[in-house]
């Protein structure tokens, strides 16, 4: 017989918020909520979720939003702490828990990489009510161009000064500017008109809504079954293009070898053939995978998302540090070079150890006028407002302006991060026109030619 006692948990029993169907808080800003609550940092949170398990993974993780909402992480750690100190038995619905043996972690934000850090949308933080408002499970998805509330489309950067925002900024600074403390909401965010991004947006809405009402994880062999399904059927009606063919073929062979998990990407590309939802897919696979579904009309054509082509990004690397390098001017740091040509450091290194190595020795011995970190930060905001405008005499002085004001740079400081990107825009901008890259190979293969025949002993 219950005694009235009242059993009294460490942590507030905060209830997991949401704005309606697939717009449920995230576990992450639920934490981040929690933690304002009890004036500590999340870092302080996870280091006292984590006190009594000596088996959980070494505190410091709590930055990244995939520790606490999957897919593929530690996640369910920390979740189920956060229900035990809480008294909240639902906070799994803030969480990848439904497909965190299903799906990898590839289609999710969750580091901040090549300059860009979480989004939001500006509108919901102009409105937002401190007792109500939450950011959704749903931004998580590196694919949602927009908010489904107001149709406007997610920003990753301040709209003052084009500064990205890191993911675990405090409950009540996130939504003001991390650089220049300018509020992150605003109204005058852009519409997504794009017919395929409203089509993903939807079909992640719908995808989020099921997430919420699903509790039991969904097991891997459920997609094996759909590809199975996806490869044996035969026939004139059945049959599949020989596109399709060679994606169903690749993704069985990697699922079979348990090489990886797919992607979110890879799930959306057969929704869309197929007409259906993602969670068909992984709940009704045989059903799915029929050839009879929806006319070919209907269809999206050929596959939505394909492979990433590096061909284009590794030729203009090239170009790129080659100009860079022989140029007398001042040179960004390498990392924001690699960022903005869509390139991993290592990609590069692996593709042209030489150029790569040439490019770290001019950037190394040329005068240091600030910390590297500072330098890195102060480029990626300036590459910003370079694409927004043009890169003329005028532009330079307003970057050395915007640099004085909201990095703390001196005059020579400014001037040489201002320059640097100058150089590097420029660079940018030629390597994108093929015969443009096309002169440059050419004029690259017969200077190895004439090196090759003075090298040669005979």
């Amino acid at each position: 017989m219950p005694d009235g006692r009242v059993i009294f948990k460490p942590l507030p029993p905060s209830t997991l918020r949401s704005a309606g169907p697939g717009l449920q808080e995230s576990l992450h800003h639920y934490a981040l909520r929690i933690a304002a609550q009890c004036c500590m940092s999340i870092r302080k949170l996870e280091e006292f979720l984590l006190r009594d398990d000596p088996r959980a993974p070494k505190a410091g993780n709590a930055a990244f939003p995939s520790s606490w909402i999957g897919p593929r992480s530690n996640f369910r750690t920390l979740l189920d702490a956060l229900q035990r100190d809480t008294g909240v038995s639902n906070l799994q619905n803030g969480t990848f828990h439904v497909i965190a043996d299903v799906v990898g972690r590839g289609g999710t934000r969750r580091r901040q990489i090549r300059g860009e850090g979480r989004v939001w949308c500006p509108v919901c933080y102009l409105e937002w009510e401190d007792e109500s408002s939450c950011e959704p499970l749903i931004w998580a998805f590196e694919m949602l161009s927009a908010c489904a509330v107001h149709g406007v489309q997610l920003e990753s950067r301040c709209h003052v000064c084009a500064a990205s925002q890191a993911f675990s900024v405090g409950y009540r600074q996130r939504r003001f500017c991390e650089q220049c403390g300018s509020p992150l909401g605003h109204k005058n965010g852009a519409e997504e008109s794009d017919r395929q991004a409203l089509w993903v947006n939807s079909t992640l809405l719908q995808f989020t809504a099921w997430i919420e009402e699903v509790d039991e994880p969904i097991s891997n062999a459920r997609f094996l079954e759909f590809l199975r399904a996806m490869s044996d059927r035969r026939g004139e009606e059945e049959g599949l293009p020989q596109v399709v063919k060679t994606y169903v073929r690749w993704e069985l062979d990697k699922a079979v070898q348990e090489r990886s998990l797919p992607t979110l990407a890879t799930l959306l590309n057969f929704a869309a053939y197929q007409g259906v939802a993602v969670q068909d897919i992984l709940c009704e696979p045989t059903f799915a995978a029929s050839g009879h579904l929806v006319p070919s009309a209907a269809r999206f054509d050929g596959l939505l998302f394909r492979r990433r082509d590096l061909q284009l990004p590794h030729r203009r690397v090239v170009y790129v540090i080659s100009k860079l390098t022989v140029g007398k001017g001042p040179v960004p740091p390498p990392s924001v070079v690699w960022a903005e040509l869509g390139l991993w450091c290592n990609g590069v290194r692996g593709y042209c150890p030489h150029e790569h190595q040439a490019y770290r020795e001019k950037f190394l011995a040329q005068r240091t006028f600030m910390g590297l970190d500072r330098f890195k930060r102060a480029a990626t905001s300036c590459m910003r407002l370079l694409e927004s405008s043009a890169s003329d005499s005028k532009q330079k002085v307003s970057l050395r302006e915007h640099l004085r004001t909201n990095y703390g740079l001196d005059d020579a400081g400014s001037s040489h991060c201002a320059n640097a990107c100058a150089n590097l825009r420029k660079a940018l901008v030629l390597s994108a026109d093929e015969a443009e890259l096309i002169r440059f190979e050419k004029h690259r293969i017969k200077k190895t030619e004439r090196w090759a025949a003075s090298a040669d002993p005979s």
